[in-house]
Parts: C-alpha cells; sequence; structure tokens
C-alpha cells in the first residue's frame, strides 16, 4: 500500500518539499525570478515602445508631481525634481519573480542611458530595509526609493512591475504592466530620443 502511494504520489511530493524549503528558506522569488529572466531571454516579452498604449496624451496630475520619495540613503525627494528629465519608473518588490527577473535588463538600460534618464526604481515592499539589502546583494546600481504616501491614480497599479516613463513636462510616454526585457536597442532609442 505504502509503495503504491508513494509510486503514484511522488512527483507531487518532491515537488512540495522542493516548495517547502525554497519558501523557508526565503529564496522562491529569486528562483522564480531566475526561470522568468530564462523566458524573458527568449525575447517574446520585449519592451515595445511601437505599441505602447495610447497614453501619450495623459500627464502627470500636481499631486504626482507632488509625491514625495525616499531614497536609499533616506534623503527626500520630489518627484518635481525630475521634471525636466525622462523619467524611468518601476514599480517593484523582492518578493515579486516578474520584478527580479527584469531587474538585470533595468540595470543594463541604466548603465547605458542614466546621464540622461532619471530611474526611480520604487520599491514596494513593507519594509524598505529588504529593498536595500537585495539591491546590494545583487549589485545593481540604479537608484531605489520608496514612496511616503499612497501613490496617485496615474502612477498606481494593481500589479507588478509596472513601468512608466515620463517625458519632460509630465507626459506619460510609456506605461507597461507585467515583465518586460529592457535591454533593446529600441527602448533604449525611444528614451534617448525623448530626452533631447
Amino acid at each position: 500500500m505504502l509503495k503504491r502511494f508513494l509510486k503514484n504520489w511522488w512527483p507531487y511530493l518532491g515537488f512540495g518539499l522542493l516548495y517547502l524549503i525554497l519558501t523557508v528558506t526565503g529564496t522562491r522569488a529569486e528562483v522564480v525570478g531566475f526561470v522568468q529572466r530564462g523566458l524573458l531571454s527568449t525575447g517574446l516579452m520585449q519592451a515595445n515602445v511601437a505599441s505602447a498604449p495610447g497614453v501619450s496624451e495623459m500627464y502627470l496630475t500636481e499631486r504626482a508631481q507632488a509625491l514625495m520619495l525616499v531614497d536609499a540613503d533616506g534623503k527626500r525627494h520630489s518627484m518635481a525634481e525630475f521634471k525636466n528629465k525622462v523619467t524611468f519608473i518601476n514599480l517593484w518588490a523582492t518578493w515579486c519573480p516578474p520584478c527580479i527577473a527584469e531587474m538585470p535588463s533595468i540595470e543594463n538600460l541604466y548603465q547605458k542611458t542614466n546621464t540622461e534618464v532619471a530611474f526611480i526604481m520604487l520599491s514596494r515592499d513593507r519594509d524598505f530595509e529588504l529593498a536595500k539589502a537585495f539591491i546590494a546583494r545583487k549589485g545593481y546600481t540604479f537608484p531605489i526609493y520608496y514612496a511616503l504616501e499612497p501613490l496617485p491614480e496615474e502612477l498606481s497599479s494593481t500589479a507588478i512591475p509596472a513601468t512608466f516613463v515620463i517625458a519632460p513636462g509630465g507626459r506619460i510616454a510609456y506605461s507597461h504592466k507585467g515583465m518586460a526585457n529592457y535591454n533593446d536597442p529600441e527602448i533604449e532609442q525611444f528614451l534617448l530620443k525623448l530626452s533631447k
């Protein structure tokens, strides 16, 4: 009886044990993110600026421009500080596998464009110290922030990751919900063109 039970259920028991180990050790999000990064590398989930939804006439409200952020050093910033620059905003969390999967591509984009484009990697973690430790452990150099107040409607999302590109003057030039590969010449050129 036990032999028959194990023969039929061992794959499920093995998967359950693996899931339990990953959850208990806190590595589940990173392992799933690693697998999803493989999916991104296939090119199936590119950040497609050519078919971006029709948000080109939507602008940040005064409330959004007054949004207060805190960086990893504890310094406060207002979104208004970024109004004259192209701004790449990404909502993410350490517990979000798709967020983790797209981060290497965002880091590559940051390395190529950070002199022309402001990056706001906005952590949605309840504990910002977790986000800071994660970024340090991974060696990412893009700046991370947390919001001191609820996000305004035009920058909020029920799903993460969510990415917004804000043109100088506050126009929302691009919006994408879900993971994407941002290590793409098309998105790089799109950002640089907006900055001119």
